[in-house]
């Protein structure tokens, strides 16, 4: 007896679909993959510093934002790697890295870096426990009796880095002088105003309480990218930032970008 096949074409059309969407379906891209081919990429690095830059904000901040539409105005595509400031300096200074991300000006660095324009400024400020009853007028010995907690490898003031009267802690960075001052390790710290907010923001109102801020402050200085002088072509890539910079300030998209 001969066997009869029936066609079931319910069944061929699900095999069909299936088939169809395996094979059309597009393959994930890569981040590489995803940059268009016409644009040119720099590699930069630098450290968490909110609410200017860092890894766990919306942008990686808004300085890093800035920098990556600058460079996008004149045909760059940036990647910004994370890490400790110590860190982020040696590997741009020996050019595993195009640059430096948010850097104050020194003149020794020069030795190293082609320095933007500046991109914007930061105020820096003594901030202390407030039962110390301690008092800064702008005279930095005044400080010396107190254990002063500082940023490692940061630059503050010329005056104040060669101050070796002062007695000088060293934090990884500024939310651990935060820890270190609430946990009274230190007794001033060393800051950053807009950094100290953001972190004291994430702490209770007494803990807020326990502390008060030194007038005046120390400095207000300005921040800039900083291009390694390993890469042959620093200068051009400094140049070229530096009129993407000048497109965002004249277009306005620059004052869209600031908080």
């Amino acid at each position: 007896m001969k066997k009869i096949c029936y066609f079931n074409y319910q069944v061929f059309i699900f095999i069909f679909i299936s088939v169809s969407v395996v094979v059309f379906l597009p393959y994930p891209k890569s981040a590489d993959s995803q940059t268009p081919k016409r644009l040119k990429t720099v590699r930069m690095i630098t450290t968490s510093w909110p609410p200017y830059f860092g890894p766990n904000l919306p942008k990686n901040g808004y300085f890093c934002e800035i920098v990556r539409q600058a460079f996008l105005e004149v045909g760059y595509h940036v990647v910004i790697q994370f890490t400790d400031w110590v860190t982020a300096k040696a590997l741009s200074k020996n050019g595993d890295y195009d640059g430096l991300i948010g850097g104050y000006y020194k003149e020794e660095r020069k030795k190293y870096y082609t320095y933007s324009l500046p991109v914007i400024s930061a105020n820096t400020i003594f901030i202390a426990r407030k039962s110390l009853n301690a008092v800064y007028d702008g005279n930095l010995k005044n400080l010396k009796n107190f254990r002063l907690g500082v940023s490692k490898g940061y630059t503050y003031s010329k005056v104040f880095d060669n101050a070796g009267y002062l007695n000088k802690i060293e934090a990884s960075g500024p939310k651990s002088l935060i820890d270190l001052i609430l946990l009274q390790q230190v007794d001033v710290v060393l800051i950053s105003e807009q950094v100290a907010r953001y972190y004291l923001l994430q702490r209770s109102i007494k803990e807020r309480q326990s502390l008060i801020t030194l007038g005046p402050s120390l400095a207000h200085k300005k921040m800039h990218i900083l291009i390694s002088k390993k890469k042959p072509e620093h200068l051009k890539v400094a140049s070229d930032f530096n009129q993407g910079l000048k497109k965002l300030v004249s277009s306005g998209k620059m004052s869209e970008l600031l908080p």
